[in-house]
C-alpha cells in the first residue's frame, strides 16, 4: 500500500527529499476570564478545529518541527499523510521525569499518524 507522500511501508524519507520545513509551536493560556479554559494556541493563534493552517501537496516531503511549550505531553495527529519521527527531545531531565525514557524511545523507520510531543520538548517529523 502506498500513501501520500508516495512511500511504501518499507521506504523512508531521505533528507534530500525534504522540500520545505515549518515550525509549529503548541502553547496554552490560563486566563480564568476567558472561555474556553484553558486556551490552546498554535503558533500564537487560538486553536480552531474549523481552520487548517498547514497543507502538503501530493508527493511533497515536508519537515515539521513540533514545539511543545507546555509542561504536559501534547499529542499531534495528521490526517491523510503519514510521517516518520526523526528526532525528539525535552528540556526536562530524564532522571527527574523517568516517564520521558519511554516517550523518547522511538523507531524512526516506523510510519505514523500520531506523535506524542514531550513536555517542554520537540519532535521533528518528515
Amino acid at each position: 500500500m502506498t500513501f501520500t507522500p508516495g512511500y511504501t511501508d518499507e521506504e523512508s524519507v531521505q533528507p534530500e527529499n525534504i522540500q520545505s520545513s515549518e515550525t509549529i509551536t503548541f502553547s496554552m493560556g490560563a486566563n480564568f476570564d476567558q472561555i474556553p479554559f484553558p486556551q490552546y494556541y498554535i503558533n500564537g493563534h487560538s486553536f480552531s478545529s474549523s481552520r487548517s493552517q498547514f497543507h502538503a501537496r501530493p508527493n511533497e516531503a515536508r519537515e515539521y518541527v513540533l514545539i511543545n511549550a507546555n509542561h504536559n505531553a501534547h499529542p499531534f495527529h495528521m490526517h491523510v499523510n503519514r510521517f516518520q519521527i526523526k528526532e525528539m527531545g525535552s528540556e526536562l531531565s530524564r532522571e527527574e521525569y523517568p516517564v520521558l525514557n519511554e516517550l523518547l524511545d522511538f523507531d524512526e523507520n516506523i510510519w505514523r499518524d500520531t506523535v506524542m510531543v514531550p513536555p517542554n520538548g520537540r519532535a521533528r517529523i518528515w
